[in-house]
């Protein structure tokens, strides 16, 4: 017997001690509507703890569904070139970058940006936890190195 049917057992055997309690004929026993009486607070609480566990088990669910779907993304998951980074195929089968600390730390998929490369932050920001990846750059040695190349020195 499953969750929902053993409520609706329970439902059904409350619902029949009430009639019976109103019967007319028990009604002058005062020792049977007392033992009606535990029946029908045994029933509510058996009722109660049904209800409890299918909670439960629907809660469960839930997270089972997430932690496959957790499952799934980190088996596409994988390392490259020792990068900072950890990679996944896009639909496309391009590999895309995302952070690799907020990935240990929270499991999060946060895909890293090269939209400030000019600050001398670092080469990619990670929009979740901000964190800088890549080296810095340094202005002047790439303004020699320009210079360098242009006029051969």
């Amino acid at each position: 017997m499953d969750i929902a049917s053993g409520i609706a057992s329970i439902q059904l055997a409350l619902d029949l001690s009430k009639g019976i309690k109103a019967s007319k004929d028990l009604m002058n026993n005062g020792e049977v509507n007392l033992q009606i009486i535990e029946l029908m607070e045994a029933l509510v609480d058996a009722k109660g703890g049904l209800v409890e566990a299918k909670n439960q088990i629907v809660d469960k669910d839930k997270l089972i569904m997430e932690l496959q779907k957790k499952l799934k993304v980190s088996s596409n998951i994988f390392d490259k070139d020792n990068s900072p980074f950890v990679w996944m195929k896009n639909k496309e089968e391009k590999d895309i970058a995302y952070c690799s600390k907020c990935y240990a730390k929270d499991g999060i998929l946060a895909k890293v940006m090269n939209d400030r490369p000019m600050q001398n932050l670092g080469t990619h920001q990670c929009p979740v936890c901000e964190s800088w990846f890549g080296k810095k750059k340094d202005p002047q040695s790439e303004l020699d190195k320009a210079f360098g190349d242009v006029f051969g020195k």
